[in-house]
């Protein structure tokens, strides 16, 4: 998913709903992001945090991510050092679950 595709998903959830990467065995908080080139792609790879007292909201991600130089970027997940293409969310109890 590029950064302009979720950028406008985003647009219609609560702005204060929290931001997590829905992992196989627990929901791991966002923390920010940062810029990387593969195979001549650039892309941005969400970092997590497993101690961060407070994920961003979807509001202070959506800010992050509006770019002009960020919006044609494709969007993973660096989990373990691999990274993981971004397909979609849900959700959930004021939360937004990537996966």
């Amino acid at each position: 998913m590029r950064v302009i595709d979720l950028l406008q998903l985003l647009a219609d959830t609560p702005r204060n709903a929290l931001i997590f990467f829905e992992g196989s065995d627990q929901n791991w908080p966002i923390a920010g992001f940062e810029q990387d080139v593969h195979n001549e792609q650039p892309r941005l790879l969400l970092q997590m945090v497993a101690k961060k007292p407070h994920p961003l909201n979807q509001w202070e991600f959506s800010l992050l991510l509006n770019h002009r130089e960020y919006y044609q970027h494709y969007v993973y997940v660096n989990q373990d050092d691999q990274a993981y293409p971004l397909f979609g969310f849900r959700v959930a109890q004021n939360k937004i679950l990537l996966g």
